[in-house]
């Protein structure tokens, strides 16, 4: 489905017979539409009208609620994440990697607004015509990476990810670790730097 939809890629995305399309405005959501349709019919594809949206200012498709050029995770997830973040904390304290620490005012605080964040995370901007930038870093074991798009002197937060380093790279030097920081963002947001110049 990929193949054929080719030359719609900046304005689609394709997991498998999932098919978003997007655009800024509705005169180029038609246009864009008929390029779709044009091409479906030039390879016979067909499509169950129960399951065709069209022009919509708000979906949700795969776990993300998108609205007016933001997207955030539909409150399905964001309770999921709330208890994987309850599980994930049980194996952090027990990592055997350092002596834990007793649990605190100051631990079980950090709790609580971890929780509040994971049930009603920020949304992310939908990248466009801006700056792109992929800010990253890395400690011993751990990678982070968020991407941002600046534009009219303002940043804007579109996505960010994290990772833990698998044990044969936790003992890599600090800057082989930082580099593995870049890759693992860029691998991450692929769709949204691919054909893109960025910084870094």
């Amino acid at each position: 489905m990929t193949r054929i939809f080719e030359p719609l890629l900046e304005h689609a995305i394709i997991y498998i017979d999932d098919i978003l399309l997007f655009s800024r405005d509705m005169e180029t959501h038609k246009a864009l539409l008929r390029r779709f349709f044009d091409t479906a019919n030039q390879y016979g594809l067909m499509f169950s009208e129960k399951k065709i949206h069209l022009a919509q200012s708000e979906i949700d498709f795969f776990g993300m609620h998108f609205s007016q050029g933001s997207y955030q995770p539909q409150p399905h997830i964001a309770e999921e994440l709330l208890n994987f973040s309850d599980q994930s904390l049980i194996l952090v304290v027990q990592t055997p990697e350092e002596e834990p620490s007793p649990m605190g005012p100051e631990q079980t605080r950090a709790i609580q607004e971890l929780k509040k964040i994971a049930q009603s995370p920020p949304a992310l901007k939908i990248p466009g015509e801006g700056k792109r930038i992929l800010q990253t870093d890395a400690s011993d074991f751990y990678w982070g990476a968020v991407l941002i798009e600046e534009l009219d002197n303002k940043k804007f937060y579109c996505g960010h990810a994290s990772g833990q380093f698998k044990e044969a790279k936790k003992h890599y030097h600090t800057t082989f670790k930082e580099a593995l920081a870049i890759k693992n963002g860029i691998k991450k947001f692929d769709f949204h730097l691919r054909g893109y110049h960025f910084e870094v």
